[in-house]
């Protein structure tokens, strides 16, 4: 019972809401039915419509007065409160002693001191270089001096012209077969325009290493 009272009186205003709707309505109904029995010819039809509008006002009573009950609850009854137990704090019978912990100790970083190491001096490598070769212009007294080309070739232009005993240096001393077997030495010469490379034919070269006075 307490639990539907409850409820009541929480849903007090929608419940009355739909009490005076429902009381409206069923007012309408009868003064409907009644305005109906006024204009009725038979007497038979008078007394359907005078009934009808009797259960309309007594519907109508009743949610009329299920409202002022309900508003007359929400009203006057209250819920009953729940009692509340406080729990008393009772002091420590002293049995045990609390004994504060000491304080942690919070390691510190240390923080390396950096240390300059001297890094080794480098030490420059020299690399021999390979001795180099000589040669010197040796052809017969008829011809009194060699050619030298542009590549190992009799077809190649010539660059220049050295006389005998001309000095020049034999860049590689492998020589150079070309299509009709005839061997070239790839030389560097200094002539009168200054120093140039070119081919000439190894038999017109006497080999040696003398020291170039250029």
């Amino acid at each position: 019972m307490i639990v539907i009272l409850e409820w009541l009186s929480q849903q007090v205003i929608w419940i009355s809401l739909v009490c005076f709707i429902g009381a409206i309505a069923y007012g309408v109904t009868a003064l409907i039915a009644r305005r109906r029995r006024d204009r009725a010819q038979f007497t038979l039809e008078r007394e359907v419509y005078h009934q009808r509008m009797s259960r309309s006002l007594l519907v109508a009573g009743l949610f009329l007065a299920l409202a002022a009950v309900i508003f007359w609850v929400s009203l006057y009854w209250a819920p009953p409160e729940e009692a509340t137990i406080e729990r008393t704090p009772t002091p420590s019978s002293g049995l045990f002693t609390l004994t504060p912990v000491p304080p942690t100790a919070t390691p510190t970083p240390t923080v390396p001191t950096p240390t300059n190491t001297p890094l080794p001096s480098p030490t420059a490598t020299l690399t021999p270089k390979p001795t180099p070769f000589y040669g010197e212009v040796s052809v017969s007294e008829e011809f009194a001096g060699a050619y030298i080309r542009q590549q190992p070739t009799l077809d190649s232009p010539i660059l220049t012209a050295l006389i005998n005993g001309s000095l020049v240096e034999i860049i590689d001393p492998s020589p150079e077969i070309d299509e009709d077997g005839r061997s070239w030495l790839h030389i560097r010469y200094q002539d009168a325009e200054g120093e140039g490379e070119g081919w000439v034919l190894e038999n017109l070269i006497q080999i040696a290493t003398p020291v170039p006075n250029w």
